[in-house]
């Protein structure tokens, strides 16, 4: 169902980014809404996690989907991907 997929895709998305945030060390940590770049996502490493997404889903995000408001939290990035997958 496309609940369950959004469900697996949110979790999977979630281990993706915990890779790439030093501060936070868990999935289970990541609140969907907490904003990324205060969790230390800067602007390298938000390509290296867009690279890692799209490896991992075999997606290709867009370039109007490359913005600040798409790379802010997990929640933003999870719907701009659910447009993907």
């Amino acid at each position: 169902s496309a609940t369950l997929e959004a469900s697996t895709s949110l979790s999977k998305l979630k281990n993706i980014i915990v890779c790439h945030l030093k501060r936070i060390e868990s999935a289970e940590q990541l609140p969907e809404d907490a904003e990324l770049a205060s969790l230390g996502l800067d602007s390298m490493t938000a390509m290296n996690l867009l690279f890692d997404i799209e490896d991992q889903f075999n997606v290709a995000f867009d370039e109007s989907l490359l913005t600040p408001e798409v790379f802010k939290s997990c929640r933003s990035l999870h719907l701009a991907l659910l447009t993907l997958i």
